[in-house]
């Protein structure tokens, strides 16, 4: 379970933010997760939940948005988002030279502290 990691990795550095700006507590967490990321998005929560017990995260809601496959045309530039089951060739000019320009991410993409 590599989320129990990421979790513990993500309430390092959340925590250390609230160091850094005087804060005490975090009221909310929010996180952006690809969806080729290979994270699960509900063991993450449960796993940052879990870690956070007893740290200045305890109690944060706790936000996760999936953020999809994004590719794009090497060919004309054309840019989309892209299921597993979608077909690879651009729908602008037929090419089948695509790059992945989104969905490998994991960010903290904000933090409500006081």
């Amino acid at each position: 379970m590599h989320e129990l990691s990421i979790a513990s990795e993500v309430l390092s550095a959340a925590g250390a933010a609230l160091e850094k700006h005087g804060c005490r507590v975090a009221r909310r967490l929010s996180l952006r997760v690809g969806e080729l990321s290979g994270v699960n998005i509900e063991s993450l929560r449960f796993c940052l939940e879990t870690v956070s017990k007893g740290t200045a995260l305890e109690g944060a809601e706790i936000e996760l948005a999936s953020a999809p496959c994004r590719v794009r045309c090497r060919a004309c530039g054309a840019e989309r988002e892209r299921s597993a089951r979608s077909a690879w060739p651009c729908p602008a000019c037929k090419s089948r030279d695509m790059e992945i320009v989104g969905g490998r991410e994991l960010l903290v993409t904000s933090m409500e502290a006081e």
